[in-house]
């Protein structure tokens, strides 16, 4: 073989030895996953509170906060976060009623949750003055149902008296 014809062989299999690795790096890249643009992470906005996983009486409290006394009728939550940034949590969650304001206090008084109005709620906001926790106490309002009784003398005798008015045991007045 000629030298040539050696140096022409070897520039080929140099060739195509540097062609093999670039196809191998092409398609590592091509295996590799790209981040399409809808994976892009949910942003919250500064004034904006993420939901968390907490609930109390059908409305979610913000992420991060914790319940601190549950009651049948009431549950105590605390957490961090400025009262500006309550309010408008909570205003998107919470519809009708009234809400009482001021520099330490936000009260919504007989409001009921957007997704789930079949409660009437009382909510405080309060920043606690010891600790400077940011406390969500929430109250269930609502009303029991009254007694399903079949007539007039089953409902006064469910009142304590008699049809004609009279109390059933004149010894407990209470």
């Amino acid at each position: 073989m000629s030298p040539r014809r050696r140096a022409a062989s070897l520039c080929v299999l140099v060739l195509m030895g540097g062609c093999r690795r670039g196809a191998d790096e092409q398609e590592e890249h091509a295996a590799a996953p790209r981040p399409s643009p809808s994976a892009a992470p949910d942003r919250v906005a500064d004034d904006e509170l993420p939901e968390g996983e907490v609930t109390a009486f059908g409305l979610r409290l913000p992420r991060g906060f914790v319940v601190a006394a549950a009651y049948p009728d009431e549950t105590k939550a605390r957490g961090s976060m400025p009262l500006r940034k309550a309010r408008r949590y909570l205003e998107e969650r919470l519809r009708d009623g009234t809400l009482t304001a001021d520099d330490h206090e936000l009260l919504f008084d007989k409001v009921r949750v957007r997704q789930e109005p079949v409660r009437d709620l009382a909510v405080r906001v309060y920043v606690h003055r010891d600790t400077g926790e940011t406390c969500i106490d929430v109250r269930d309002l609502t009303r029991p149902p009254p007694p399903n009784l079949p007539n007039d003398e089953a409902r006064y005798r469910a009142a304590g008296f008699r049809k004609d008015g009279q109390l059933l045991d004149p010894q407990h007045t209470e």
